[in-house]
């Protein structure tokens, strides 16, 4: 592999590690990008996105778009922003660390490898046009906010917008390894993915004084049988998807005065597979909480977004004959002499540009310990996607 491409991309994915963007923090990210942009000779626009209700947000997608009115457009998109950092790191998190191909950092996999990628692609692909090639489709090129918050806003945003309205084929520069059970090794297209229904379970009891807790109901007594419940809802399977699970990833309750706790809250978690519907779903839920016969009122409820309506991330299954896929697999084969297929177990932007009827990939470069410790991803492999994304552009001219 040529030295200088390594390194350049190796200097850019310590630019972007080197600053700090966890979910709700991207604006100085995404100016650099903008900048980035500008400066190998885009014309990249940002697009606002904004929520007031809960957050009081406001930062912005960065697009840019090569149009030369072909009958096609593909998407490619990496997302700009990280999870916030957890203890245990050996490396600097915030200092990109090459050891033997791998860069340390945190979001080095999940994304900023592959926003490497897409920036490489874009300055390739204008390089190119200034040569005299052109394209085989309008490709539109964003690296979004926000996929790591609760609400998905930048992939939102943009599904709303008039960029998204000629969309044909997406792909999600995510590491396919890192969101996958699977140990195949790039290059690897995830062509399904599960989804994930989120709930709001509220329990409302009585309170009393802390000395006599019979004569009231402690909400989050009843809140533990509730979890316990949770636990032993069935879940529809369906090939060649890993097994749907449950979390409770959030509670609240009670107060530090000596009091029987009223109130508890949780917000549940169910990575589920496409055999299942949330409306079911929530059906079981209900019926799980009747057959407690608790002391107490409960509600279950869908979380909603910034928009107030359900966070719904739906799962999805890509037939491997799609055309797009068919040429996308042609194209990894021809350039790495291999080509895998996976389903992702995690979710994602992908999951809402599916929703909205885009037919989406996920592939990347290999990493990982993604939301972990020493976080890693490939140097090679951030290099490699940039050609075979390169060559599937161009591919009636480089086949």
């Amino acid at each position: 592999m040529n030295k200088d491409e390594m390194n350049k991309a190796c200097r850019l994915l310590n630019d972007l590690i080197s600053i700090y963007s966890p979910y709700f923090k991207e604006h100085e990210i995404s100016e650099f990008v903008y900048r980035r942009m500008m400066d190998i000779g885009a014309n990249p626009v940002k697009q606002e996105v904004t929520e007031a209700r809960d957050y009081n947000y406001k930062c912005a997608n960065v697009i840019s778009t090569l149009n030369f009115d072909k009958a096609e457009t593909i998407l490619i998109n990496a997302h700009m922003d990280t999870v916030y950092p957890t203890e245990g790191w050996t490396y600097p998190p915030l200092k990109g660390s090459l050891v033997d191909n791998e860069v340390y950092g945190l979001g080095s996999a999940d994304m900023k490898g592959g926003l490497v990628s897409l920036l490489l692609t874009l300055e390739e692909c204008l390089k190119r046009i200034a040569e005299g090639m052109e394209p085989s489709f309008n490709v539109v090129f964003l690296a979004s906010v926000d996929e790591e918050g609760p609400y998905s806003m930048g992939a939102k945003t943009f599904i709303r917008s008039k960029y998204a309205d000629n969309v044909d084929f997406s792909i999600v520069l995510e590491s396919t390894r890192g969101l996958s059970s699977s140990n195949l090794s790039f290059p690897a297209i995830a062509h399904g993915s599960r989804g994930c229904y989120l709930y709001e379970i509220k329990v409302t009891g009585k309170s009393a004084h802390a000395a006599d807790p019979a004569s009231g109901a402690n909400a989050i007594d009843a809140m533990a049988e509730i979890i316990s419940g949770i636990k032993k809802i069935p879940l529809e399977k369906h090939e060649p998807f890993d097994d749907p699970v449950s979390n409770v990833i959030w509670i609240n309750g009670g107060e530090r005065a000596l009091s029987t706790p009223e109130k508890c809250s949780i917000l549940v978690d169910f990575h589920v597979t496409p055999s299942e519907d949330p409306a079911r779903l929530k059906t079981r839920i209900a019926e799980m909480l009747r057959s407690l016969n608790l002391d107490a009122k409960t509600e279950v409820n869908y979380m909603k977004d910034d928009l107030g309506e359900p966070m719904i991330y739906n799962p999805y299954l890509l037939d491997r004959k799609n055309r797009y896929i068919d040429l996308l697999a042609k194209t990894c084969s021809k350039r790495e002499g291999k080509v895998a297929f996976v389903t992702s177990m995690c979710v994602g932007d992908f999951n809402h540009f599916a929703g909205k009827g885009i037919p989406t990939v996920v592939l990347g470069p290999d990493g990982e310990n993604l939301h972990r410790a020493d976080e890693k991803v490939n140097l090679a492999d951030v290099v490699k996607l940039k050609d075979i994304l390169t060559e599937l552009i161009f591919w009636k001219q480089l086949k």
